[in-house]
């Protein structure tokens, strides 16, 4: 069992794209970002790790989605804190494609999280006896 899920944090691809803090855009309104976030898998285990940057005050919502969209996981950050690590086990869901999206209620950030499990190789033995 434990190398089955070594096996699927192998297979633990992730997509991220990093955001930096703008400067308020006033030609087209848009409010700046308050966050940075980023997505890796945590070694040896079937976890990933969620970390966000954000100004103390802001809001920030970290969700985990699967492929049809459905929500599978909320964590709320404190408006108190300015970094959060965030872990979400991945060892009971099924192989496929996720979703962790960080947003404060105007900017989003999406990070795809692709679980592959393979097969534990078995590998050969042979042995000898002699009389």
């Amino acid at each position: 069992m434990k190398s089955l899920f070594t096996s699927a944090l192998i297979a633990l691809t992730l997509t991220a794209t990093s955001a930096s803090f703008a400067n308020e855009n006033s030609k087209s309104g848009e409010k700046a970002s308050t966050f940075k976030s980023v997505v890796y898998p945590v070694i040896n285990s079937s976890k990933i790790r969620v970390n966000v940057n954000k100004e103390k005050g802001a809001r920030i919502l970290v969700t985990l989605k699967n492929e049809a969209g459905e929500t599978l996981a909320t964590e709320h950050l404190r408006k108190a804190d300015e970094s959060s690590a965030i872990r979400f086990d991945l060892g009971q869901l099924e192989d496929g494609n996720y979703q962790v999206e960080v947003s404060d209620g105007w900017n989003k950030q999406v990070k795809e999280v692709k679980l592959h499990t393979t097969a534990p190789t078995v590998a050969t033995e042979r042995h000898i006896a002699m009389k």
